[in-house]
């Protein structure tokens, strides 16, 4: 469950997760290497206005389950242990929401995107994104017990 209070005037979020796991030789133990996987868990999340009431997002445990196995090889040879998890939110400014929202791809065959100013008597945008972070968290025990009996991240070989 991911949990949070809209900035004034913020009109749109983008949550991420970054999860850091160190890879280790299975045979003799030695490290390998850090891994810093980012997992885009919201996009252009639309708030509603005026309201001071929380925003709350399910997220599935299968989703953070199917972006660690397709982040990841699979080798017999490795070992993972996860170093800590953190969350960062993106607010969007009104401004920079309706600039992406004009220049989405269209349906169409022809893909000209659209000229688009908020700049009196110029070309351009101007606009704001806020970026906070949730700092560094450790990984579970249990958390790490479900990943190692799941049958999409049993084969990454996380260890406690």
């Amino acid at each position: 469950m991911i949990s949070y209070v809209p900035g004034w005037n913020s009109y749109a979020y983008d949550i991420k997760m970054r999860v850091k796991i160190d890879e280790f030789n299975r045979q003799d133990t030695s490290f390998i290497q850090t891994r810093d996987l980012t997992w885009n868990v919201i996009t252009n999340y639309v708030v509603q206005r005026n309201t001071t009431a929380a925003v709350l997002h399910q997220i599935e445990r299968e989703s953070f389950m199917q972006f660690l196995a397709s982040s990841m090889d699979t080798s017999r040879a490795i070992v993972r242990r996860f170093k800590h998890v953190s969350v960062e939110y993106y607010g969007g400014s009104q401004n920079l929401i309706d600039y992406i929202s004009v220049n989405e791809p269209s349906i169409g065959i022809v893909q000209k995107t659209a000229e688009y100013s908020n700049i009196e008597g110029g070309m351009g945008l101007f606009g704001s994104r806020c970026r906070q972070e949730i700092g560094t968290s450790n990984f579970e025990p249990a958390s790490v017990g479900i990943l190692q009996n799941n049958k999409l991240t049993a084969p990454l070989n996380f260890i406690r």
